[in-house]
């Protein structure tokens, strides 16, 4: 194969210059306490917006500033949305499909909820990859959330009966 070998960056030892540069950098990106909770999000919506800024400050190497409160809160909205449809859709029987009546007649169509569910779900997968709030999103960042506090959005998922079962060894 012709040409030069790939130079592999990022090893060896780091000068103190380096070493400052980096340390100013990640300073900078630290999440300013005053980073305001937009108004026009729910009740809930603002309590999910400030539990993840709190979670935020935990993380060493905070990647957020004031430039990401417009998705921050994109993502605390489309969580409220997906919990709030997730309970009338358990309160409705769980039901996957409901059947539709237009013009007399009857068609089984996929349950309303059920595509906001999914909808919400995907924004809120796409934003919490790109806000460092997934294990591959820390990663890409350098960062680990330092403690991993009880959630009341992952608790709808997480049914302690369902995983007793599980065989971890």
């Amino acid at each position: 194969m012709a040409g030069r070998k790939p130079k592999v960056t990022g090893s060896g030892h780091r000068t103190k210059k380096e070493k400052s540069a980096y340390k100013e950098m990640t300073e900078s990106l630290r999440t300013p306490s005053t980073m305001p909770c937009p108004k026009w999000l729910t009740k809930q919506g603002q309590q999910i917006f400030r539990k993840l800024k709190k979670q935020y400050n935990e993380m060493p190497g905070n990647p957020l500033c004031n430039l990401d409160i417009t998705p921050l809160a994109v993502l605390a909205n489309a969580m409220d949305i997906y919990i709030e449809a997730h309970k009338e859709f358990v309160e409705g029987g769980s039901h996957l499909t409901v059947i539709q009546i237009s013009k007399g007649s009857e068609k089984e169509v996929i349950n309303p909820l059920v595509k906001t569910m999914n909808e919400q779900a995907a924004i809120v997968a796409k934003l919490s990859d790109q806000l460092c709030l997934t294990p591959i999103g820390r990663m890409r960042m350098g960062v680990n959330a330092s403690k991993t506090p009880k959630d009341e959005f992952l608790d709808i998922f997480n049914d302690p009966d369902e995983n007793e079962d599980v065989d971890d060894g």
